[in-house]
C-alpha cells in the first residue's frame, strides 16, 4: 500500500512541473532556414583540392614565372610568349670558314662580304679568316693590320671634325673596295701584295691617303693631324712597324700640299709621333708668312 500511495505521488509532480501546473511559453516553428547570402569562395591555396565542396568554387589563374628559357613545368598556369632577343648584327651572320671543297663560296656569304666593304666597314676583313692560320704559318699576314687601322679610326673618329670624319669614311671604304679583288683568293702571295698596296698606298690605281687632295685638306687642321697620330701610335711601345710605314708614307704624299699645309702636319703629325718611329725635329717648324703656291690648301 506505501508502495503504491508513493507511486502516485512521483507521477503527480512529474505532471505539475511538465506543464500541468506550470505555463510554458509557445515556441514557433520556422521552415528549413535558408541564408541569404552567397557562400565564401574557395581560399584554399591554388592547386590544393578543396577540402569543403559544398563552397563556391572560382577558377584562380597564375601566371608563369618561370624564366623565359625554361619549359612551364606547370601547364595549368597562364603562359607568355617568350621574348624574342634583339639583333646584334643585321645583315645575316658571316659563317667562317667559307666555301666548299671545290673552293667556291656561297652566293649568298659573297654578296655579304661585298656589303660590308661598300659602306667601309671594319668586319669586312674577317672575309679572310679562312686563309689567315694558312698565311700567318707562310709569313705576314697584312690584311690583320689593315683591319686594326680601320678599327682605330672608327673608335677615334670622334677626336676628329666632320670634315675628317669623312675623310676617314672614304678611306675605309676605298681600303676595303680595293681587297674585293682578292677576298676569294686562296694565295697568300696575292692577299699579302694586295694589302701591302693599298696599306702603304702603293697602288697602281687610285691612293686611299690621297682622296682628290681632301688629304690636304684635312692634314691642315691641327686637330685632325693631331687625331691621326692618336690612330697610329695611340697604344704602348712597341709601335706596330707597318702603322710606321703608313705614317712615312702620309710624310711623302703632304708634299704635294702647299707650304702651309706642310708646316701644319710637320707641327701637328710628324713632331707629335713617339720618337723613333718616323723623321721628326725636336723643335716646332715656323716658317714666315709666305705666298702659297698654286692653290693654297688644296695642293700643288
Amino acid at each position: 500500500m506505501d508502495i503504491l500511495f508513493a507511486s502516485v505521488l512521483l507521477v503527480l509532480s512529474a505532471s505539475t512541473v511538465s506543464g500541468w501546473g506550470i505555463p510554458q511559453p509557445q515556441r514557433t516553428i520556422f521552415p528549413n532556414f535558408q541564408p541569404d547570402f552567397q557562400q565564401p569562395p574557395n581560399t584554399d591555396p591554388w592547386g590544393v583540392p578543396n577540402r569543403n565542396p559544398g563552397r563556391q568554387t572560382f577558377p584562380v589563374p597564375q601566371p608563369n614565372t618561370d624564366p623565359w628559357w625554361v619549359q612551364d613545368t606547370n601547364p595549368g598556369r597562364q603562359t607568355f610568349p617568350q621574348p624574342q632577343q634583339p639583333s646584334i648584327f643585321p645583315l645575316q651572320p658571316i659563317q667562317f670558314p667559307f666555301g666548299n671543297p671545290g673552293g667556291q663560296q656561297p652566293q649568298q656569304q659573297g654578296n655579304q662580304c661585298q656589303i660590308l666593304a661598300s659602306s667601309g666597314d671594319c668586319r669586312f676583313y674577317d672575309c679572310f679568316n679562312q686563309v689567315e692560320q694558312q698565311c700567318l704559318f707562310q709569313g705576314q699576314f697584312l690584311v690583320n693590320d689593315m683591319q686594326s687601322l680601320c678599327q682605330g679610326a672608327q673608335r677615334l673618329s670622334g677626336r676628329f671634325s666632320f670634315q675628317g670624319q669623312q675623310y676617314l669614311q672614304k678611306v675605309s671604304k676605298c681600303a676595303a673596295k680595293q681587297m674585293t679583288s682578292v677576298v676569294n683568293s686562296q694565295s697568300c702571295n696575292a692577299i699579302d701584295f694586295q694589302a701591302a698596296s693599298t696599306l702603304f698606298g702603293q697602288s697602281t690605281g687610285e691612293d686611299c691617303y690621297w682622296q682628290n687632295q681632301l688629304f690636304c685638306n684635312v692634314v691642315s687642321n691641327p686637330q685632325d693631324s693631331q687625331a691621326l697620330v692618336a690612330i697610329l701610335f695611340g697604344g704602348n711601345a712597341p709601335y706596330n712597324p707597318q702603322f710606321i710605314k703608313v705614317a712615312e708614307h702620309l710624310q711623302v704624299i703632304v708634299t704635294s700640299c702647299s707650304q702651309s699645309v706642310q708646316n701644319t702636319f710637320q707641327n701637328n703629325f710628324t713632331n707629335r709621333c713617339p720618337i723613333g718611329t718616323v723623321g721628326r725635329q725636336n723643335q716646332p717648324v715656323v716658317f714666315p708668312n709666305q705666298p702659297m703656291m698654286m692653290g693654297g690648301a688644296g695642293g700643288d
